[in-house]
């Protein structure tokens, strides 16, 4: 089953038709909001948005194969191509319904910033700190401001995987935006200026301080 939104060709299963107007109506609207909030052009043509009824199906989407595949991944945006993938909300186990509604604004969040340059130019701090801003993700009760990994180390994926890098990272580029503005963001996020132009020594701990009160 297909519906025509303004940004998504959005494909549903039967199995899913109960939630399919919330789900595509959390997407147009992210990507509307995402767009006009840092003044990025929006797309001319529409992205395919498949909401899969089961791991088979996604895994078949993303073109992930099953042994790559892993249960905490439920979400995939690929800007190249156009595509955004989400594993149906009925079959996620270990995540509540609205943790889903805010994985989908997560992908869309990527599929907007990566219309910007090179979707693989952005660091994986930069790329997963705003989308996990954005979608409202940051876990502030998991911050901690002694022991906390540098913004810098978090655009090495093995350091980010290893230091709760989703949430530090968030709560990072909030700060960075809030401080610096938006345009900052972009500039950082396109590699036309190096993140370490806008750091200074203490920020990490003046942002978790700043998201924690």
């Amino acid at each position: 089953m297909i519906i025509t939104g303004k940004y998504f060709n959005f494909e549903y299963s039967e199995k899913d038709a109960d939630i399919a107007n919330e789900v595509l109506t959390v997407a147009e609207e992210t990507y509307e909001c995402v767009a006009a909030k840092f003044s990025i052009p929006k797309a001319e043509y529409r992205f395919n948005f498949k909401l899969c009824p089961d791991v088979e199906a996604y895994i078949e989407a993303t073109g992930k194969s099953k042994e790559n595949y892993e249960s905490w991944m439920v979400g995939f945006a690929d800007y190249a191509k156009r595509l955004l993938c989400i594993l149906s909300p009925h079959v996620v186990e270990d995540r509540a319904y609205d943790d889903m509604i805010k994985v989908i604004r997560h992908e869309v969040v990527h599929i907007v910033f990566d219309s910007l340059g090179d979707p693989d130019a952005a660091p994986i701090g930069i790329s997963e700190g705003v989308a996990v801003w954005l979608a409202d993700q940051i876990e502030t009760e998991y911050l901690e401001s002694e022991n906390y990994p540098t913004m810098i180390g978090l655009n090495d994926e093995d350091y980010f995987y290893d230091n709760d890098g989703y949430n530090y990272s968030g709560a990072y580029i909030k700060f960075l935006v809030e401080k610096f503005g938006a345009d900052a963001l972009k500039l950082v996020y396109t590699g036309a200026k190096q993140l370490d132009e806008y750091l200074y020594h203490g920020f990490e701990k003046e942002a978790i301080l700043a998201i924690k009160n």
